[in-house]
């Protein structure tokens, strides 16, 4: 037995990891027959799939196919159960955070709420906390003293203590047949809330970190994605939305986060991202060790001892703008040469050393670029870095998926214009990303223009690093950072050989 009672052959039966075990699916609680009605969303929704939004142009609603595990009933249950948390979550806090308003001590009230918020996350699972995790360094846009209760679930998410310790059991029972590992850490060095993060020491005597994903979380995932799939569906479909391509923005965040719960992947993240690394300075990446047992629950890799947080008070301006530098050069490597971007770059994944060189962690929520969206995105910013109004218009036209047939091309290319001259030149302190691409957006709406979908990865990765240095590093000039990589991509880009169609391959 095991020191929670469990039977040793139980807990491995409960962590398989033969590479066709695909269990996971197995675990979920088998509804009647008579509840286990399979659907699709447009028909819960009742939404005209024929719509996609109104008044400018007709698309076609994807029909999304959910798991016939999910059903009506569990879809309900769980939105239930997430109102009620979030409600309940901010009640309980509701007349200390009053009294402290009506008292003017705002840090108190900030704290409170944002205390609520985390555990509310915690409670709710994965994708809220990997919501939470995204604005809990943007000290920029929020209060620090609502910030730092959230700034907690970028490395400790709280768990129960038995529950992290069945982890443990679990890494020590799933060692490498011939033994590699002499022992395991009981308690995790890292707790986040799709998988737990627990030193081991090898044979050799050489440090490694086993990442375990946590029993339950793929499907806990898959349900609050089909949860938050039927409130796009709808925001889809609103007048709002028009020229948003809402529902492909959605989807390509889903998978990223999806695929976090795959070690396999991971694995593969990190071979991509180190060879990149190895040909960027100041860059590394922790090295995946070799695991016979190789599966989608268990990563054996390097551990990192040393460094501290990028957002840690302890590090120095030098090294903080250095490895600042360091980190957007990487970024726009991998977004302008390699295209395939790193987007989880929070604080808690950048660890910073003593010569101001970056170790990035958690390769999990990674994103592919297409050749096509890798070149429309280089074409994009080199205008806009550059102040071209007429390469951006085009730009904007070549990425557009749907351009109507009466576009009036004089007035599309005045909005640019304005939209140029306001951000162009612009240092870090005095962009906003989000903030320009709304701009974008609502541009491409008003001269009906349906946006692509394929720069997802890239602007979210270019949110998190703003996120990261806007307050610390206002005068970061980033966008002629980007001009050698840029210039690289194009000659890359023509090197490349034609397809039929005329597009480079």
């Amino acid at each position: 037995m095991t020191e929670e009672g469990h039977p040793k052959d139980e807990v491995v039966d409960r962590y398989k990891i033969e590479p066709e075990a695909s269990s996971r699916q197995e675990q979920l609680p088998e509804m009647s027959a008579n509840l286990s009605l399979s659907f699709t969303l447009p028909q819960i929704m009742k939404v005209d799939a024929s719509q996609f939004w109104r008044g400018v142009q007709a698309r076609d609603v994807p029909e999304t196919p959910i798991s016939p595990q999910i059903t009506r009933l569990t879809l309900w249950h769980r939105s239930a159960m997430i109102l009620g948390v979030a409600l309940l979550s901010q009640l309980r806090v509701f007349w200390p955070a009053l009294r402290a308003h009506l008292r003017q001590e705002q840090s108190v009230r900030n704290l409170l709420v944002g205390e609520a918020l985390a555990r509310a996350a915690e409670t709710l699972g994965p994708v809220f906390t990997k919501a939470a995790q995204a604005i809990s360094y943007r000290t920029d846009l929020l209060p620090q003293s609502f910030l730092e209760p959230l700034a907690r679930l970028q490395e400790n998410v709280r768990s129960q203590r038995a529950f992290d310790r069945e982890l443990a059991v679990c890494a020590t029972l799933l060692r490498p047949p011939n033994n590699e590992l002499s022992s395991v850490d009981e308690l995790p060095i890292a707790c986040g809330s799709i998988a737990a993060v627990f030193r081991a020491t090898t044979r050799a005597g050489f440090s490694v970190a086993i990442k375990v994903v946590r029993p339950g979380v793929a499907e806990a995932i898959n349900l609050d994605l089909a949860c938050l799939r039927v409130l796009m569906l709808r925001a889809a479909r609103m007048r709002l939305a028009a020229g948003i391509p809402v529902m492909e923005i959605f989807e390509s965040i889903a998978d990223m986060v999806a695929g976090q719960c795959d070690m396999v992947r991971e694995a593969q993240n990190l071979q991509a991202f180190a060879k990149s690394a190895s040909q960027t300075r100041g860059i590394s990446i922790p090295h995946r060790r070799e695991n016979p047992t190789m599966s989608p629950n268990l990563l054996v890799m390097d551990y990192v001892d040393d460094g501290v947080s990028i957002s840690s008070s302890d590090l120095d301006d030098w090294r903080f703008k250095s490895a600042s530098l360091n980190l957007l050069r990487f970024l726009y490597r991998m977004i302008f040469i390699d295209g395939f971007v790193h987007c989880d770059l929070h604080p808690g994944n950048i660890r910073v050393r003593l010569d101001g060189s970056v170790c990035l962690l958690d390769a999990g929520l990674a994103a592919k670029l297409t050749p096509e969206d890798r070149d429309g995105f280089r074409d994009f910013f080199v205008a806009l870095a550059c102040g071209d109004t007429d390469a951006m218009t085009s730009a904007i036209i070549k990425s557009a998926t749907s351009v109507p047939a009466d576009l009036a091309q004089i007035e599309l290319r005045a909005d640019v214009e304005t939209l140029v001259r306001r951000y162009s030149g612009r240092n870090a302190g005095d962009f906003a990303v989000a903030e320009f691409v709304y701009r974008v957006f609502d541009l491409q709406r008003k001269h009906r223009l349906y946006g692509a979908p394929g720069f997802v990865s890239a602007i979210w990765a270019l949110l998190m690093f703003e996120g990261v240095v806007r307050n610390r590093y206002p005068d970061l000039d980033f966008q002629s950072e980007a001009r050698p990589y840029a210039v690289a991509s194009l000659l890359l880009s023509n090197s490349r050989p034609r397809s039929m169609n005329g597009t480079r391959a």
